[in-house]
């Protein structure tokens, strides 16, 4: 019997170790924009959860969404994991999150494109 007790209590144990959302705070200052696995560096790897998040295979949540928004356009794209990489590959610099941008990822749009106007079609002659 005592065996059997053993084995329960591990498996209620693991059980609730797999079912158990643990909350962690994550402060302003430790969001790196770019940094989408929270390692604190910022690697290929990232460029990797983005554009898995892109081809709708991940989807990213609270933090590493919003730093997976490199560019700030408010849109994860293909883009985003773009400048990543050319952030691992030293060839640029990733801008760092400011304050206000970790309370959103998206930054208000200062330009809207123009609609399309068509010309009257010539009349013939």
């Amino acid at each position: 019997m005592n065996g059997k007790l053993k084995t329960a209590a591990t498996l209620l144990i693991c059980f609730i170790m797999a079912f158990t959302a643990i909350n962690f705070t994550v402060s302003a200052s430790d969001l790196i924009n770019g940094d989408v696995d929270m390692d604190k560096e910022i690697t290929a790897a990232d460029a990797r959860l983005i554009l898995r998040h892109v081809a709708k295979l991940e989807t990213l949540t609270g933090d590493a969404l919003k730093v997976a928004d490199a560019d700030f356009d408010g849109e994860i794209t293909a883009a985003d994991a773009r400048l990543v990489l050319r952030h691992v590959a030293k060839l640029g610099e990733l801008e760092p999150l400011k304050e206000d941008d970790t309370t959103t990822a998206t930054k208000p749009e200062t330009t809207t494109k123009p609609e399309a106007t068509t010309k009257p079609a010539a009349k013939p002659t």
